[in-house]
């Protein structure tokens, strides 16, 4: 006589309700000083092939900048949002009082409930609610900062 052996095992998954918070978050901020500017002039070689040594020249300041970049995580994709949005304290001014801002940019990611017909549908409130189970949003924000110099070590 011959035994089978069946093991199942069974996941329930749903919808993320009765959650208003931040279900995980994260936030990089990437920073580059200003500094000389160094240009290369090549120099020709002289009739016989000598010489031709590049000459380098101080060309001024070159920018600095930041750019802020996360990602979050949220039951409602408002929440994701909102927190995002704030993540702009990170930029700033430099030196001078300057701080030119770049185009943001934000990608929102659906997370649909599994073995279900993934459908986000934005109703009048902004809220897509069909199956999503969660939202994702990456976000970066950069600025250019032409004199911010590093700080004295």
């Amino acid at each position: 006589m011959k035994t089978l052996k069946l093991d199942f095992e069974i996941e329930a998954v749903d919808k993320i309700v009765g959650l208003t918070g931040l279900l995980e978050c994260r936030v990089s901020e990437s920073v580059k000083y200003s500094g000389t500017r160094w240009v290369t002039q090549p120099i020709p070689r002289d009739a016989k092939g000598k010489g031709g040594v590049s000459i380098t020249q101080d060309a001024g300041l070159t920018e600095g900048g930041r750019t802020v970049r996360g990602t979050v995580t949220a039951a409602s994709l408002a929440t994701a949002q909102a927190w995002a949005i704030q993540q702009r304290m990170f930029l700033g001014v430099d030196a001078d009082g300057n701080g030119y801002r770049l185009p943001e940019e934000m990608e929102t990611d659906y997370e649909f409930v599994p073995r279900t017909d993934g459908v986000a549908v934005v109703v009048a409130g902004g809220e897509a609610e069909i199956n999503v189970r969660l939202w994702r949003v990456s976000f970066t924000f950069g600025e250019i900062l032409p004199n911010y110099p590093a700080a004295p070590s």
